[in-house]
């Protein structure tokens, strides 16, 4: 075989495996489908606010006669809900840290008072005296993220050392 024969063939291979390659790999990636939902409660009460998991329940806010709201909690699988026994008269899940142990919950009795309720039980602890309309734990764990009006905040997980997350 000549050398030229040989150049060619190696060159048609690489090629085509130049093709191969990039229409498995560098392809754009289609539009997200759902293949499938599973239905998780069949209570008939209102939910609202974010969802919360900790990998095996997920964390969410139902609307009772009254109105009241509470936070329940079901398994990621569906199934019974169970609401969260908490001392908090109008309580409103806003988030669950990052280790899964604790939610962030404000009072809709109180104004927007924040607390931090043990998902385990036992009792909530009030952070500082912030009156707040929206809450997130912080994304090193450690402070929450609020806003007041316009305005968006940073405070410690105790409530003090309350500032604006931009130095202002």
């Amino acid at each position: 075989m000549s050398s030229a024969l040989v150049t060619t063939i190696v060159t048609i291979i690489l090629a085509v495996s130049v093709v191969a390659l990039s229409k498995t790999v560098f392809r754009t990636p289609s539009a997200p489908r759902i293949l499938r939902f599973t239905r998780l409660t069949d209570d008939g009460q209102t939910k609202f606010g974010p969802l919360c998991t900790d990998g095996s329940r997920i964390y969410f806010n139902e609307v009772m006669r009254g109105p009241r709201s509470l936070i329940v909690q079901v398994p990621i699988k569906g199934g019974e809900v169970v609401p969260l026994s908490t001392p908090i008269k109008q309580p409103v899940v806003l988030d669950l840290s990052k280790e899964g142990t604790d939610l962030l919950v404000g009072n809709g009795d109180e104004g927007g008072t924040l607390w931090v309720q043990p998902v385990a039980g036992g009792s909530p602890r009030r952070v500082g005296t912030i009156l707040a309309g929206a809450a997130r734990f912080g994304p090193d764990g450690t402070s929450i993220i609020y806003g007041k009006g316009r305005d968006v905040y940073s405070m410690s997980l105790d409530g003090s050392s309350s500032k604006t997350p931009y130095g202002g």
